[in-house]
Parts: C-alpha cells; structure tokens; sequence
C-alpha cells in the first residue's frame, strides 16, 4: 500500500509533551523516517468535549515508497525511543472532486483500521487478514 494516505490515532499519556510522531522503517535500513507529527489533547483550564480524552491524537499521513504498513510506529519523542503501546493505523481513501481550472478538489476520507497495534505487538484489525 505504498503512496497510499494512512490515520494513526490513539490516546498518549499524560507525560507526553503535546506531541506525537510518526515514523517508518524502510525496508532496506535500520533507521526510522518521520512521516509526520501532530498534536495530542492537553489538559488545561478546560475540559473537552464528551468523547473526547486527554492525550488523543490523529495524524494523517503518506506511507513511502520502500516501507510496510507494519513499520509504522508512534512515538512520544523526536528521537522515536518512547513508543506507544496501543495505536490503531487507518487506510484513507482520497476521492477526487470537481476540477477547478488546473487544480482537482479532494478530500480524504478514513475507512476501516487495518492495522493496530497493543502493547507493542502488531495485529491486523480485519481477523488476521490483510488488506494491503
């Protein structure tokens, strides 16, 4: 599923400095990539909205050419030690619209999670079954 857009969600503990980032390791390295990062839900002098949790994060991202779905990692720090445990990957479906002069609308929409992870053991969200 390379060049395909993914969401990674979960909840971060509450140590974690507002931040969350999404790595990958290409297949032919040990090092990991930072696909993207984003913000999580702080505590503050206000309380979110029902449903909504304290350290809750989503990030969307592109998977590269040269890495697998189940690379794919979160972490708490920029130096990708401090994973989380319990993350659940999504596939988007990117559906183009209307075409303004040289420019195509688009919106990307999540469909089912195919992939999550807990306490940092992979597994396929479809009953072992792989969508890729």
């Amino acid at each position: 599923m390379n060049g395909t857009f993914f969401k990674v969600s979960g909840t971060a503990s509450p140590r974690t400095a507002g931040m969350v980032f999404v790595w990958c390791r290409k297949e032919s390295s040990n090092e990991y990539q930072l696909l993207g990062s984003g913000s999580t839900i702080e505590a503050g002098a206000w309380s979110p909205p029902p449903g909504i949790s304290i350290g809750q994060f989503s990030v969307t991202f592109l998977l590269p050419n040269g890495c697998s779905i189940a690379s794919v990692i979160v972490t708490e720090d920029l130096n990708a030690k401090r994973r989380l445990a319990e993350v659940t990957i999504t596939a988007c479906l990117v559906e183009v619209g209307a075409s303004i002069g040289d420019r195509a609308e688009h919106d990307v929409i999540a469909i089912a999670p195919i992939f999550r992870t807990k306490h940092g053991e992979a597994e396929m969200a479809h009953g072992g079954e792989s969508r890729t």
